[in-house]
């Protein structure tokens, strides 16, 4: 049998890592649109900012500080797609956890925008945010990807108990592939 971390991805793993990606691009873009738009010399605030009695200098730090908030998040979400793309089951666990938690938070957020009369215009995007949110942790859960990274996990092992280094073009993980491979171990060639 051939060694799990030359196998393709499962197509739930790969939908997974790339909606994150998606969706964290999205949110990585409004956050820079969102520096570049401050402007230091602005004496007005919008009515929104009126209402919350910010000042134009406090609601640029207002701006610049959920911009920053935003891109820490998006930072967070592209490690945890490299984790997953890596078909690491800790990472794996950790994403479901963070993406649940900001799908949640995008529902509740959106909640009000959705109920008010009348509705939000951007509220539409806090629960289409969710639903991506869902569908990312529906497809981590999926029985396909667990059944990738767990695989990939006991590969991983199975080359670190034999003292081989974990680098995939490696001439001795070359060579055991090989042997694991045509069964020249005289028996069934099974990772374990």
């Amino acid at each position: 049998m051939v060694m799990s971390a030359h196998r393709r991805h499962a197509a739930t793993t790969v939908a997974a890592v790339a909606t994150i990606l998606a969706l964290t691009a999205a949110f990585a873009v409004f956050a820079v649109e969102q520096i570049a738009a401050i402007d230091a010399a602005r004496r007005t605030v919008a009515p929104d900012e009126a209402r919350l009695g910010l000042s134009p200098q406090m609601a640029n730090n207002v701006t610049a500080i959920t911009a920053g908030l935003i891109l820490t998040v998006c930072a967070l979400c592209l490690a945890a797609a490299v984790g997953v793309a890596r078909r690491s089951a800790g990472a794996r666990h950790a994403a479901m956890g963070l993406f649940g938690i900001l799908g949640f938070v995008a529902f509740a957020a959106s909640l009000a925008g959705v109920t008010a009369t009348p509705p939000s215009p951007n509220a539409v995007y806090g629960v289409l945010c969710g639903v991506a949110n869902g569908v990312i942790v529906g497809l981590l859960l999926a029985p396909s990807t667990a059944l990738d990274v767990e695989l990939a996990e006991q590969e991983r092992q199975w080359l670190s108990a034999r003292g081989y280094p974990l680098v995939r073009d490696h001439p001795l993980h070359r060579a055991e592939r090989s042997r694991a491979a045509t069964g020249a171990w005289g028996g069934r060639s099974r990772v374990r």
